[in-house]
C-alpha cells in the first residue's frame, strides 16, 4: 500500500521549513536577540571608524532614551515642490529600539526584544481651511499613533 500523496508532501515541506529555519532564516526577533546594541548617544560622540564599520554591517539596534532630541534633516524628492525648511527635531516621548537588519527595512519595539508586533502607521495628505487664514497642505505622519 503506497502512502497517501498529500502526506508525502507535507512531509517534504515540513522538512523544507525545518531545513530553512536551521540555516538561518530567523525571524526579527530571533535577529534581535543576537544584534549588537548602542545607544544613540554613542552616534553622537563616538564617530570613530570602529563604529562607522560596525553601523555598515547589521544587525544592530540603536536604543533611543525618553526625552531625546533628534535632528532630522528632511528632504523631498519631488518635481513638485521644493522643501524651505528641511531641519528639525523630534523628541522622543519614550523609550524605543530600532533593530537594522540585512533583510529589511528599519524595525521599531517599545521593549527592545519584540520587533515582530508591527502596528499600523499611518500618513495623511489633505488641505486645511479655516476661516480667513491662509489654506494650507495637511501633511502627517503617524508612527505608532496613540
Amino acid at each position: 500500500m503506497q502512502p497517501h500523496r498529500s502526506s508525502h508532501y507535507q512531509r517534504h515541506l515540513w522538512l523544507a521549513c525545518a531545513s530553512l529555519a536551521f540555516l538561518g532564516c530567523a525571524g526579527p526577533n530571533q535577529v534581535a536577540r543576537d544584534a549588537r546594541r548602542f545607544d544613540f548617544a554613542q552616534l553622537e560622540v563616538a564617530r570613530s571608524p570602529e563604529l562607522v564599520r560596525q553601523l555598515a554591517q547589521p544587525p544592530y539596534i540603536i536604543r533611543i532614551e525618553k526625552g531625546r532630541v533628534l535632528p532630522v534633516d528632511f528632504s523631498l524628492d519631488s518635481k513638485l515642490f521644493a522643501a524651505q525648511d528641511e531641519d528639525f527635531s523630534l523628541v522622543a516621548k519614550r523609550d524605543f529600539y530600532l533593530l537594522f537588519r540585512k533583510d529589511g527595512p528599519p524595525l521599531l519595539s517599545e521593549d527592545g526584544v519584540n520587533f515582530e508586533d508591527q502596528p499600523r502607521n499611518l500618513f495623511r495628505f489633505g488641505f486645511r481651511m479655516r476661516g480667513r487664514e491662509p489654506t494650507t497642505i495637511d501633511l502627517g505622519l503617524g508612527v505608532r499613533p496613540e
